[in-house]
């Protein structure tokens, strides 16, 4: 998504209908609602948050594409950030590459000048993501 955002800004790289489609990926991201923040620490841990921290604030410091992040306060009163990965990002960014792996078909003469390979550096990307 991260990639799709930035080439909307990059109308001479892509064709107009591309660019508008791309300018999507800039709007606001919804925030995960706490009560689904609740169930993935439930899923992940075992036990709700309220057995780790003694506070936790159900509105997010941030959200965005692929994260949300709250501030919290341990039992032993330290405190701390929570990030929350989002929903079924692993399937998100293997869909956002695929479609990436596409539009570059339609651009690879545009590409002739720049400082890096862009199906190179796509294929990084592509790798990184599947590291755990």
């Amino acid at each position: 998504m991260k990639i799709g955002q930035i080439l909307s800004t990059r109308p001479d790289l892509l064709p107009y209908e591309y660019i508008k489609e791309l300018e999507k990926l800039q709007d606001n991201v919804q925030q995960i609602p706490f009560e689904e923040i609740n169930d993935i620490f439930i899923q992940e841990f075992g036990s709700p948050l309220n057995r780790y921290f003694s506070y936790f604030d159900k509105k997010p410091v941030a959200s965005a594409s692929i994260a949300q992040v709250h501030r919290a306060k341990l039992l032993d009163g330290k405190d701390v950030i929570v990030k929350f990965q989002r929903p079924n990002i692993e399937e998100n960014m293997k869909l956002d590459i695929e479609i990436l792996k596409r539009i570059l078909k339609f651009t690879n003469t545009k590409f002739n000048d720049a400082l890096i390979n862009p199906k190179e550096a796509l294929s990084e990307i592509e790798e990184a993501t599947k590291k755990n």
